[in-house]
């Protein structure tokens, strides 16, 4: 299980923590599984833009880092 921690996923009993927790489950436990919520506005005005362009850019930006990493740091077959 996720620690239920506060962040910004949603609260602990919310879809998002619940989401989270199955999907550890499907991955053989929460020490297989990173989660990182981004932070943005939710309002009707950023849904009807098509989305946060803050929230998107750092959500991009946070996705890269993390390919880097298993493309450079992760032995290959693992």
């Amino acid at each position: 299980m996720i620690p239920l921690l506060s962040g910004n996923v949603g609260e602990a009993n919310s879809e998002g923590p619940t989401f989270f927790n199955a999907l550890a489950a499907r991955v053989g436990g929460a020490s297989n599984l990173a989660i990182q919520g981004v932070t943005y506005p939710a309002n009707v005005i950023g849904f009807l833009a098509g989305g946060d362009a803050a929230g998107a850019t750092t959500m991009f930006n946070l996705i890269n880092q993390v390919s880097v990493i298993v493309l450079t740091e992760i032995p290959a077959g693992c």
